[in-house]
């Protein structure tokens, strides 16, 4: 299976394992170079280059 959907393969990992915070190489690996928000939902995205921790944001109850 490839990686055409980066950010729906690590979406469906953060589920499975149940994690906080995930580790990506950078923001090149999404589309548009942006986090989508749909994970800064659920989990903390750390970029390793350029180092940075974007503000994650929490969904409404």
């Amino acid at each position: 299976m490839g990686t055409e959907n980066r950010a729906h393969r690590l979406r469906v990992a953060i589920d499975r394992l149940g994690v906080d915070a995930v580790i990506v190489p950078s923001t090149a690996h999404f589309d548009g170079h942006d986090i989508p928000a749909d994970l800064l939902a659920v989990a903390t995205v750390i970029t390793v280059s350029p180092g940075s921790t974007p503000a994650r944001t929490l969904r409404p109850s």
